[in-house]
């Protein structure tokens, strides 16, 4: 089974690599590889406009009882947070909550970090050609925990989801 990229794919990559990198850089810490795991319950998020307005959330849930609500509180905190800083095209919670979307969400994360940047945020989004993008073996591997296996296309195509694409090329080994 040989895997090909599509560009869209590698550019959504490499727009989630530069996300998440400034994400950590931001919030002064590591978040997992898995950007759609990490954001999940909100709190990262939360974290990050408070480091850019710490006026922009009115409260953060944690605890260990993260039911539907509370993740959704947190993460619809952060839109109107983010909206209220200035990014105009914010996504939808469903597309974070119920993995919709993620270009959207990765969109408007890129968004706000340019926006964070014309307020003085002094941490700067990766270039482009800074932005090493894994091989898609490595990504699998990377994404073990989300169940992604690579010998089921069923998973391939949802991982890869409506807002891109993958052509998965299938040639006969020659003896």
């Amino acid at each position: 089974l040989v895997l090909c990229m599509d560009k869209r794919i590698v550019n959504y990559l490499r727009c989630e690599i530069k996300a998440r990198k400034w994400i950590e850089q931001v919030i002064e810490e590591e978040i997992d590889p898995d950007l759609s795991v990490s954001l999940q319950s909100g709190i990262v998020l939360c974290h990050l406009l408070l480091k850019l307005d710490e006026n922009s959330i009115p409260s953060v849930q944690y605890g260990n009882d993260n039911t539907a609500y509370k993740l959704r509180e947190n993460v619809e905190f952060f839109i109107q947070g983010m909206e209220e800083y200035g990014v105009k095209q914010s996504f939808h919670s469903a597309d974070l909550l119920a993995k919709r979307s993620m270009f959207r969400v990765v969109s408007s994360l890129l968004e706000l970090a340019n926006v964070a940047q014309q307020k003085g945020c002094p941490i700067p989004l990766m270039k482009d050609e800074d932005i090493e993008v894994p091989d898609f073996l490595s990504l699998a591997e990377s994404h073990r925990k989300t169940a992604l296996l690579i010998n089921s296309r069923a998973v391939l195509r949802k991982f890869v989801k409506q807002d891109t694409k993958l052509r998965i090329e299938t040639l006969k080994e020659s003896g």
